[in-house]
Parts: C-alpha cells; sequence; structure tokens
C-alpha cells in the first residue's frame, strides 16, 4: 500500500481529486461540488481531468487549480508550494488509474477511490489491474452502500451520496417563458437529461416507448430530452411531435428544463446495473419540486411510494405509462409527490452534507497508523 512518508504534514490538507471525464460529464461535476465544498472546510483541492480543461467554464471556474492529466504529471503544487497530502480517484477505471498510480509514486502520497458504478455490469471491468487499485487504496468512498462489496475489507469507507445543484431551487427563466420557447403549451411534460449509451439504452428506450404508448392513447405527452446518443439514433422510437431533442445543453439550462417539466421519470429496474448506482439526475429531480417516478432500488429505497415518488419494479413501458397516467390524472398528487421529494432532497441531498463525510473519511485516514508510517 502506498503511504505517506515520516516527513509529510500529520494532517490532509493539499488533495487532489482525479475524475475520469471533462465537465461535460456528471462525474466531474461530482468532483467540482465536492472540491468547492472541501475548500470552503479549509481544504487546498484541486482537479484533473483528462483534458479539455475550460469546459470548466460551463459550471463556473473555482478558485483552486484545474488541470489536464498532462499537466498534472508535469507539475503539481498547491499554495503551500508543497504535492498532494492526498489523490482521491475518481473511479478504478484505466485512465484514473495510470495517472492516481504515478503521482502516488512521485509525491509518496496515499490515495482513495471513489465508487459510483458496478463496473462489471457497465462493461468496463478492470480485472486484477482494478482489483489491485482498489486494494491499494487508503480508503473507498462510493454513491451507494451497495458498491461498499468491492471494497477492500480492512479500510476506511464512506457512502457519499451526490446532491443536487442550488440552481435548481430557483430556475434563472420562468416555466411558462420555457414552454412557450419549446411549444409545451397543452402538453404533459417528461424531462429527461442524460446520454444515451450501451448500458442504459433499454431503460430510455423503454421511456421512448411509454411516450408512444400514452400519445396513442390519447395523451398529449411529451418527452424533452437533452444529451448525447451514443446508439445509433434509429434504435430509438420516432416519436415525431412527442419528442423535443435539444442534444447536449449547458448546465445552467438544466434548472429551467427541470422547471418546465410536469414529470419526470428514471426508467429501469432493480438489478446488477441500478441496485450499484445513484443516477446523478435524481437529486435534481427531487429537488425540482416536480414528481419524480423512479425504480425501487438504490436511492429509491430510501424513498416512500406514493408519498415522495412513485415507484417501479418492473421498468416496463406499461408500468411506466400506469405511474405517469396516475400523475397526468391527479393534480394535487403530482403536486405533493413533489413537494414532499423536494423536502427530502433538501433534508438528505445537499453537497455540503456528503461532503460532511468525504472529510470524516480523510480525518479516520490521516489517524490510521498507516498515514504516520515511513
Amino acid at each position: 500500500m502506498l503511504i505517506p512518508s515520516a516527513g509529510r504534514p500529520s494532517r490532509v490538507r493539499n488533495v487532489l481529486l482525479i475524475s475520469p471525464t471533462d465537465f461535460t460529464g456528471n462525474t466531474a461535476l461530482h468532483v467540482h461540488a465536492i472540491a468547492s465544498e472541501l475548500a470552503r472546510k479549509g481544504f487546498s483541492p484541486a482537479i484533473a481531468v483528462p483534458a479539455n480543461v475550460a469546459t470548466v467554464d460551463d459550471v463556473g471556474r473555482p478558485p483552486f487549480p484545474v488541470l489536464s492529466f498532462g499537466e498534472a504529471t508535469k507539475s503539481l503544487v498547491f499554495d503551500d508550494r508543497r504535492g498532494p497530502d492526498l489523490l482521491h480517484a475518481f473511479t478504478p477505471r484505466r485512465e484514473v488509474r495510470r495517472i492516481t498510480l504515478a503521482l502516488a509514486t512521485r509525491y509518496q502520497c496515499p490515495y482513495v477511490v471513489h465508487l459510483e458504478d458496478n463496473e462489471d455490469a457497465i462493461g468496463r471491468a478492470g480485472g486484477y489491474e482494478g482489483e489491485a487499485f482498489l486494494n491499494g487504496a487508503l480508503g473507498v468512498s462510493a454513491v451507494i452502500a451497495r458498491l461498499l462489496e468491492f471494497a477492500p475489507p480492512d479500510v476506511p469507507s464512506v457512502v457519499v451520496w451526490p446532491g443536487f445543484d442550488e440552481a435548481v431551487l430557483a430556475p434563472r427563466r420562468g416555466r411558462g417563458a420555457v414552454r412557450a420557447e419549446l411549444g409545451l403549451e397543452g402538453t404533459l411534460t417528461l424531462v429527461y437529461n442524460g446520454n444515451v449509451h450501451d448500458a442504459n439504452f433499454e431503460e430510455v428506450r423503454n421511456l421512448y416507448l411509454t411516450v408512444e404508448q400514452l400519445r396513442r392513447r390519447g395523451h398529449a405527452v411529451v418527452l424533452v430530452r437533452t444529451g448525447w446518443n451514443f446508439v445509433p439514433r434509429s434504435h430509438l422510437p420516432r416519436l415525431g411531435d412527442g419528442l423535443v431533442e435539444l442534444g447536449w445543453v449547458s448546465r445552467r439550462r438544466v434548472p429551467d428544463l427541470l422547471a418546465a417539466a410536469d414529470i419526470l421519470v428514471q426508467p429501469g429496474r432493480p438489478g446488477a446495473f441500478n441496485d450499484y448506482r445513484f443516477p446523478s439526475k435524481l437529486p435534481e429531480f427531487l429537488a425540482s419540486g416536480r414528481p419524480v417516478v423512479l425504480p425501487r432500488t438504490n436511492i429509491g429505497l430510501r424513498l416512500r411510494d406514493g408519498a415522495e415518488a412513485l415507484m417501479l419494479d418492473s421498468g416496463t413501458p406499461d408500468e411506466i405509462a400506469e405511474r405517469v397516467a396516475r400523475l397526468a390524472q391527479d393534480p394535487l398528487l403530482r403536486a405533493d409527490i413533489g413537494h414532499r421529494g423536494r423536502r427530502f432532497a433538501l433534508e438528505a441531498l445537499r453537497w455540503s452534507n456528503s461532503v460532511d463525510r468525504v472529510v470524516a473519511l480523510y480525518h479516520e485516514i490521516q489517524s490510521a497508523p498507516s498515514w504516520r508510517v515511513s
């Protein structure tokens, strides 16, 4: 295990958070939020992303360094003129492993690993190298408790739920203006902001089929979608006027789009994929105050069905359509579930609370004998 030398400081201050994506990806957005909270709590953070550092401008350039992997490997000096005390590697993916191990060796500092998916279930298995990387960590953080099954049993670990962008609580533009601009007047609007890739293709396809089914029944349902398609667009049903596809949009637009929605659906079902993840859009779905439909797994296990959200057990188009139709027919239920879901988000899904757990992990690590032994 990589450990600090005897001459290293007695507490963690300088932390490099390493993301597998630039700021067009959700992981980097989480890294940005965690690093920002760490700075507020007295740490000196920095962020490393593979490339495209300028994408941070879309979420707001922070008052601490944001570096490419290339820049981080050339020079990594914090404001106290020292190197990192700790590396926080977000995912055990190959590109993150490589730079983490290189920097840990150069600066003789330990690392912790953050888990956000069942890597085997989504086809990014690390094999022996990924397992060895986890075994070398001094601690593990994870977005959901089930992921700690992959953590070494003898290291400190903590669950860090994703938080929401506070801008969701007060969108910049009025709901009516956004709906008018997108031609949504008189429709029941669903909004899904997310990419489509091999791992979630069937789930998103079921959402499209839901819209198709509801429109055949006479419901004026429209799906507003943002994000990239990493599967052929022809594999998804053609919804005609039932789809408003915006492609990639700035993060600044997301709160406005969520406010324009009537219902928000996270398609899916319990299983090896969803049991080990916490979809990053769900904190903002809930905080938006709109009623949310989601699978009875991951964070859904902590929400009350019919009170804070409506649950999916099979995730089929028929089941999703039943939940959406139920909400469509009952405005009071929509308002009540939206209100209770927002209250849950305000109490449990703020980044400041989540980063308190990260800080607790760092404190536990620096108190361990391995932190002080050369």
